[in-house]
């Protein structure tokens, strides 16, 4: 993802330097381990600036993403997701796929920096279509 690995080189680097990380303590094999594991899916796009400052403090990548960044199955995301929408069913019968905003937002504070939201999207997209039909 060119997109991903610019901002990650350019304006990431700079904001987490701004905070007081080390960058030049990042090596460029690290950026390159993150963001295949994020290409991978192994670590959501959202927690790249926590990883890299951890990083930056001299933890190793991998341990980084474990600790910041623990995956989540897809049986445990669903199952997460449902729940949510099971919970404010009448909203999403009211508000039909005009719900889709409001929750990702509840969705996303719950499982920010563990999912991609593209993954998020997905599941709860299908939610709601169980529940409409």
């Amino acid at each position: 993802k060119p997109a991903l690995a610019a901002r990650t080189i350019y304006a990431t680097l700079r904001e987490i330097k701004r905070d007081g990380a080390d960058v030049a303590k990042i090596s460029d094999d690290a950026i390159l381990q993150l963001l295949t594991a994020v290409e991978k899916g192994e670590a959501a796009k959202e927690a790249v600036p926590d990883i890299l400052k951890a990083v930056a403090g001299g933890a190793d990548v991998r341990k980084a993403m474990e600790e910041i960044s623990p995956s989540v199955s897809t049986e445990e995301l669903s199952g997460v997701i449902a729940k949510i929408v099971t919970e404010r069913s009448d909203f999403v019968k009211a508000q039909g796929m005009r719900a889709l905003g409001p929750l990702m937002g509840v969705v996303m504070q719950e499982m920010r920096g563990k999912v991609d939201g593209k993954v998020i999207s997905n599941i709860l997209k299908e939610e709601i279509q169980k529940v409409l039909n």
